[in-house]
């Protein structure tokens, strides 16, 4: 087992602690454990000492997110059809509506991506609900499909 700093311990449980820079969600806001031993907010600010204190006497409220996302059969099978038509982002905004567009977002600002243009179509709300607002980036069809088939080579 690797030296962790307590921290991660705390949050993430003794059997599974949280890795250094591993994200993790509260609420709307999304963390991470710098090697220091630090929890830093996604601007790369320390996190004051009230969001702190809440964190760790409520680790329940934490969202780890998974490395990768999983989708079902019928989900791959979708994002190969979307790719196909020539869409090979999905996004979601602030309102929850789900988006396949032809070309990556250029920025996320507090509550929209900006640089949506090109061929864009609105999906049903409820197709990929791995896919969340709080995302880094819009999601890459191409780059999950070629990676699922090099893990199947």
């Amino acid at each position: 087992m690797k030296d962790l700093p307590r921290i991660c311990y705390i949050l993430g449980g003794e059997d599974n602690p949280l890795q250094i820079d591993e994200e993790f969600r509260v609420g709307r806001e999304m963390y991470h454990i710098n090697r220091e031993g630090k929890m830093v907010d996604s601007n790369g600010f320390y996190c004051d000492s009230k969001i702190c204190f809440s964190v760790i006497n409520y680790p329940e409220l934490i969202e780890r997110r998974p490395k990768k996302k999983q989708f079902t059969d019928e989900q791959k099978s979708l994002l190969k059809a979307l790719l196909k038509f020539g869409l090979r982002f999905i996004t979601r905004d602030e309102n929850e509506s789900l988006w396949a567009c032809d070309n990556k977002a250029k920025v996320k600002f507090n509550t929209c991506w900006y640089g949506l243009n090109g061929k864009i179509l609105k999906l049903p709300i409820d197709l990929f609900p791995q896919i969340k607002w709080e995302d880094e980036e819009p999601f890459d069809i191409k780059a999950y499909l070629e990676s699922e088939a090099s893990n199947d080579d």
